[in-house]
């Protein structure tokens, strides 16, 4: 076999580069069902990796079904009849196209590369079809279960009910990962996103830059959003700004939004890259220069803020790799039949683009 140099500037991890070249190997019929793998220390000599590189890799490809290891033995291929036998029930909101594509991939790559069914239902973002596609899982026919869920789509009543089905299906081995959100009164996986951090380094941006006084374009309603204006806030307070101005995203907002600027606001964060554009939009209609007159800064990074001119600087939110690790996690589960509930909180970075600058002094 040709040696295979892994490139360590490659934005994909040398584990993952290894587990390709070894997936590759399976499939190529280089290794076959049943036949044992080379030894921790020959992969060393072999690929040029790292003792922690080479262990990484085969727990990702063990979790995928591919191999399989044998206390003091090592490991082996896995025999292709228990492939493709895991059934995992994916449910999201489809109605979500600002987020749905990204999470799709994300867990569809991982899943099929590990030979997985995997069925994806919409929960219409309704928490009343959220609760009966849950009570309609079968432990018998499902492996695993992955929930696009935040709590505050919840009422009360069906709050109480979900959590129980998912404490249930928990209690019976089958592992239940929650996206982008968590249930308080549940304990299960959940991969949420740092978002007080996030309205943090919003605030760092603009502060930077010269800005007093800013907005934030709030959706009240949605947990996530109170939460990025408390950290925009808490920032606003740590650099010296003034208390940021909130408005309420409800209805027709450009008109409270323009007013604000024509009050001296130099400076406005908004929920989200939708939000962001939006306002652009109505500041440029206005006459307003962005960001020669107004900075602004979306959330989320959606294909939303390449799309706009001028493009949008925005916080990053992990969208597909959420659903990738969501579903390395769960198959990781069921590989080792360990299912106490791992909580990942993801930190968020800026994507500075075209539509944030220097703060010009207000009119």
């Amino acid at each position: 076999m040709d040696q295979v140099i892994f490139d360590k500037n490659n934005q994909k991890p040398l584990y993952r580069q290894l587990a390709d070249e070894i997936r590759r190997q399976i499939k190529d019929g280089e290794i076959l069902p049943g036949q044992k793998l080379m030894s921790e220390s020959e992969m060393l000599k072999e690929y040029g990796v790292g003792r922690l590189t080479v262990r990484n890799a085969l727990q990702l490809l063990v979790s995928e079904g591919l191999l399989k290891k044998s206390q003091g033995k090592g490991t082996f291929c896995a025999e292709g009849k228990g492939r493709g036998s895991l059934n995992v029930q994916v449910f999201l909101n489809m109605t979500d196209t600002y987020f749905i594509p990204y999470y799709v991939r994300g867990i569809s790559e991982v899943l099929s590369r590990s030979n997985s069914n995997f069925l994806i239902s919409d929960t219409r973002d309704d928490d009343r079809t959220l609760f009966a596609l849950l009570e309609n899982v079968s432990p018998k026919n499902t492996s695993g279960v992955i929930v696009q869920c935040t709590d505050e789509c919840l009422s009360e009543e069906v709050s109480e009910q979900i959590t129980g089905i998912m404490r249930d299906l928990s209690g019976s081995g089958i592992p239940v990962i929650i996206l982008d959100g968590r249930l308080n009164d549940v304990d299960v996986s959940c991969f949420t996103l740092d978002e007080i951090a996030g309205g943090m380094r919003a605030a760092e941006h603009l502060a930077a830059y010269g800005h007093k006084k800013c907005a934030f374009l709030n959706f009240e309603t949605h947990r996530d959003s109170r939460l990025r204006f408390r950290g925009f806030a808490d920032g606003a307070s740590r650099y010296q700004m003034e208390v940021p101005l909130e408005i309420s995203c409800k209805n027709e907002w450009e008109a409270e939004m323009l007013r604000a600027v024509k009050d001296g606001v130099t400076g406005i964060f908004a929920y989200n890259d939708n939000a962001a554009l939006r306002c652009i939009m109505a500041l440029k209609k206005e006459g307003y220069d962005v960001p020669g007159d107004v900075s602004v800064i979306g959330f989320d990074d959606t294909y939303l803020a390449t799309a706009c001119d001028p493009q949008l600087s925005s916080l990053i939110h992990p969208k597909e790799q959420m659903g990738r690790d969501a579903a390395e996690t769960l198959l990781a589960m069921l590989a080792t039949g360990n299912t106490v509930p791992v909580e990942k909180k993801y930190k968020t970075e800026l994507m500075i683009r075209d539509s944030s600058g220097p703060a010009k002094k207000a009119r």
